[in-house]
């Protein structure tokens, strides 16, 4: 849970810091779909790096885990997917609620605030 508290934390600073950006690309004919989707994919690309990197770890760390814990398989594919799985609609979720605000924007009062 805290790793999507800082996905929403990264993500709703980038759509704060980025919303006159947002305001313009949309102004100049950019899709709201495709803004959403540009700052959602801010928050979810170090997810799927660091999902990969834990894999990669994970895979080398059980054959030292199975000799120190009773019961442990080596592969419990079962798991891995729960846990993958949890943490990728996590992310998802984190990443795309702030991204969702910007569909709130006027193009037009974004030009003129400064």
């Amino acid at each position: 849970m805290p790793s999507g508290v800082g996905i929403f934390a990264l993500v709703a600073s980038s759509v704060a810091q980025r919303t006159r950006e947002i305001g313009i690309r949309i102004a100049l004919g950019s899709t709201m779909s495709r803004a959403i989707r540009h700052l959602a994919a801010i928050g979810i690309r170090p997810v799927v790096v660091g999902l990969l990197l834990g894999l990669a770890a994970c895979a080398g760390v059980l054959r030292i885990m199975r000799s120190v814990l009773y019961g442990v398989q080596i592969y419990d594919v079962a798991n891995l997917i729960a846990v993958v799985g949890m943490l990728t609609v996590i992310a998802v979720l984190a990443a795309t609620m702030p991204a969702l605000r910007i569909a709130g924007i006027d193009p037009a009062k974004t030009l003129r605030q400064e």
